[in-house]
């Protein structure tokens, strides 16, 4: 606690110094303006972590004193968080926060990052009995068919899982559309259909990527191989966005009991659509959950 109250002294003293000398007319008009978006800046991105952090631990007070209190040891659900845009992308500040979360609450976590993201990972998946799952990943409509894809971290080879090609099951790409480099290896909702092995139960599957529910055809092969629910991004979304209300969406479900139909206008409120791509975060839910 001591180390985060320290933070939040050392961001709010910075802007308050920003503000002093502003009205003392030391900073120039061009000065005033990059003064103004470095305040966005560290208010939206740097403070909202530290923010994240000091609700985490109020909820971990408040939930282990109810536990004492009524003398139950829970049982220990499973969780795993599947960070494939660590290959890229990595936020480690997001993978210790969005663990914290979850071991607080009960959970069991397992972390799956950058290189173990193949396709004979996913084909496994649904065979380790995760009663939650937050993906951090690159996502895409993939041509020719258009199909929303979650992308692997397998290179892509020609010569390699020729059968799945061939019925359609895997597509490939750039993980960052119309970006320089390797084409990677997707899955696509027929590769979930019909080669995953085992079945989710009752698995709530959070995917933070583009477009992944862009169309529903994604989250109904999920809740057809068992899922309960998908949450994810009507549209592109900056992955900055998706850690800041991934982080709050996990809070809300597991720290604060709310149910999905709460949590996701609760998170959607907290910090809003995305401010680049104007993308919403969404829940497609199973009938009668």
């Amino acid at each position: 606690m001591v180390w985060i109250m320290g933070a939040i002294w050392r961001e709010v003293s910075t802007v308050r110094n920003m503000d002093r000398q502003e009205r003392n007319g030391k900073l120039t008009s061009t000065s005033v303006g990059r003064a103004s978006k470095r305040r966005f800046s560290i208010v939206s991105q740097r403070l909202w972590l530290v923010i994240v952090g000091i609700l985490t631990i109020l909820t971990i007070g408040r939930f282990a004193l109810i536990q004492l209190r009524s003398g139950i040891i829970p049982s220990a659900p499973s969780a795993a968080i599947i960070d494939q845009a660590s290959l890229t992308h990595p936020n480690q500040e997001f993978v210790a926060l969005a663990s914290a979360i979850l071991e607080t609450a009960g959970y069991q976590v397992d972390v799956y990052t950058g290189a173990e993201i193949t396709v004979e990972f996913y084909k496994d998946l649904a065979t380790h009995g995760y009663r939650l799952i937050v993906f951090r990943t690159h996502s895409s409509d993939i041509d020719p068919t258009g199909e929303i894809g979650l992308f692997t971290s397998e290179l892509y080879r020609e010569d390699h899982w020729v059968m799945e090609q061939i019925r359609g099951r895997l597509a490939y790409g750039h993980t960052i559309p119309d970006a320089q480099g390797p084409n990677y290896f997707a899955i696509v909702p027929a590769f979930i259909r019909e080669d995953m092995r085992g079945r989710f139960d009752d698995t709530l599957l959070i995917i933070g990527g583009c477009k992944t529910l862009a169309s529903p055809q994604l989250a109904e092969a999920f809740l057809d191989r068992g899922a309960s629910a998908v949450v994810g991004w009507d549209d592109v979304v900056d992955l900055a966005h998706n850690d800041r209300a991934i982080l709050r969406l996990l809070l809300a479900i597991v720290g604060e009991k709310m149910s999905l139909q709460e949590a996701v206008p609760r998170t959607t409120i907290d910090i809003g659509p995305d401010p680049v791509y104007h993308s919403w975060l969404a829940a497609y839910i199973r009938q009668g959950e």
